[in-house]
């Protein structure tokens, strides 16, 4: 995408998402700054991240992601954008499981994890084949609903764990609905 981009994060502790956002998008627009010799805004607003429940709601969000580039009429399936996740239908990394290093890597050589390698796992499987289920649209309420939890930063899920998540995270102004209550005719 050319003024944002999509990435589906899985924090290890509070603060994690916090922390790395901000490490990455400063990182991004000082470089680019610098390459560029400017001081324009580099990207449309902050960050938005919401809470989703694993498995079939989180398989929703990463189909969502993977077709904005189709949605957006830049290429005719997922896998033809150049930064896509779905690597084609191939996993980018062989073993899909997390390798901790023995020893920190010196610059010279190659990384040892690189950003492929982050990709693959997740904590919901893929439904194979991967790039049949990318490629199929998204029915229009769901994505209604994914873009009103995307804006107004609540739990993406069905009721009861869209309710325990935002009592249990404080974000139960998410999942009212907007506006005052209107009082009772009488």
């Amino acid at each position: 995408m050319t003024n944002h981009f999509h990435l589906e994060l899985w924090p290890r502790r509070d603060g994690d998402l916090q922390a790395f956002m901000q490490w990455a998008a400063t990182c991004h627009v000082r470089r680019y700054h610098k390459h560029y010799k400017g001081s324009v805004h580099v990207w449309q607003g902050r960050y938005r991240s919401f809470p989703i429940e694993p498995g079939g709601h989180l398989l929703s969000v990463l189909r969502y992601v993977e077709r904005n580039p189709v949605r957006a009429g830049m290429v005719a399936k997922a896998q033809d954008w150049l930064y896509s996740g779905s690597g084609g239908g191939q996993a980018p990394f062989p073993s899909g499981k997390l390798r901790r290093p023995e020893k920190e890597p010196d610059p010279g050589e190659p990384d040892p994890f690189p950003l492929a390698h982050w990709l693959v796992e997740g904590p919901t499987p893929r439904p194979q084949p991967w790039l049949r289920f990318v490629n199929r649209e998204e029915e229009a309420e769901q994505l209604a609903k994914l873009r009103e939890c995307v804006n107004r930063g609540s739990p993406f899920s069905d009721d009861p764990w869209r309710k325990n998540a935002a009592r249990k995270l404080g974000l139960e102004s998410t999942i009212r609905p907007r506006g005052r209550t209107k009082k009772a005719e009488g």
